[in-house]
């Protein structure tokens, strides 16, 4: 832990020297993930040229780096430094819904710095953040992650609990958020859809959980204006009583999210293997 906070005290620019070094080692050197991203842009932009998708890949290695020390900066960042860096676009439905005390539902996405998007989130929001996340398996960086990701007062749910506290905190006026571009497993009831010219599997909690208790559904993203500055944007995809067609919400996120890809596709986390399983879709049923 030493390390990190040793690393999270330099000032801004020796960081992103930090971070051109990382992205050199891990797209010139090392090539991390590079097959996989290599793969998954080709298929997402089959007009695309090589050059072009080669140019992308370049692109999304220096937001990844950037990414990586910004996130280990947010251990030690002020509110102060913090608020300098990340704005906010006008959203007059969040503070009606919060006066009227209606919890909502944060759909996100892993694009961008997705971990500062969350403390912005957090910070200027006029919600209590209950934030789900998913158990890192080392205990270090499961410990590392949690710490940064409450800095300004999430409440931090694993998914697993996500069921429970819903209940238990069902009488805060809260703003719930779920990072909802990853792919279920394969042996997971799934939403299958059309996603960047493929067809891929979403998970169904977050249509679940809004149907359940009621809640509006917002997306929200950041995109980059400089290097180390964003700006977030929500977005309100769907509010009660919602329409009976099954899985709209999340249809209505995925065209969403399509949107703000294609229009910077580098800022997207192209080394997941997002469409490792080719499933059936499972049908499921949601409350109305």
């Amino acid at each position: 832990m030493i390390f990190f906070l040793v690393l999270s005290r330099m000032p801004f620019p020796l960081l992103y020297i930090l971070a051109d070094i990382l992205y050199f080692f891990s797209f010139h050197v090392i090539g991390y993930r590079k097959k996989v991203v290599m793969n998954n842009l080709r298929k997402s932009f089959p007009e695309k040229s090589e050059m072009e998708i080669k140019e992308i890949a370049r692109r999304f290695y220096i937001n990844l780096s950037d990414t990586i020390v910004e996130t280990i900066k947010a251990i030690t960042i002020t509110e102060k430094e913090f608020t300098k860096r990340v704005k906010v676009n006008e959203a007059p439905f969040l503070h009606k819904y919060y006066e009227q005390g209606q919890s909502v539902i944060l759909m996100a996405m892993h694009q961008s710095n997705w971990e500062w998007g969350f403390l912005g989130a957090s910070l200027f929001s006029p919600f209590q953040m209950d934030a789900v996340y998913s158990k890192v398996q080392n205990p270090f960086f499961e410990k590392l992650m949690l710490r940064i990701r409450s800095r300004f007062g999430a409440h931090m749910i694993e998914k697993q609990e996500l069921y429970k506290q819903l209940i238990a905190r069902k009488e805060i006026t809260r703003s719930i958020g779920l990072i909802s571009d990853q792919g279920p497993h394969k042996d997971i009831g799934a939403y299958w859809t059309k996603f960047l010219n493929q067809e891929t599997a979403f998970f169904v909690g977050a249509e679940k959980v809004a149907r359940k208790m009621k809640y509006p559904v917002i997306f929200v993203y950041g995109d980059r204006e400089k290097r180390g500055h964003y700006i977030i944007t929500y977005k309100e995809i769907a509010a009660p009583p919602f329409l009976p067609n099954e899985n709209y919400i999340l249809e209505s996120f995925v065209r969403a999210l399509e949107e703000v890809i294609l229009h910077k596709p580098e800022n997207w986390l192209w080394s997941h293997r997002r469409w490792k399983y080719k499933n059936k879709p499972a049908k499921i049923k949601v409350d109305q």
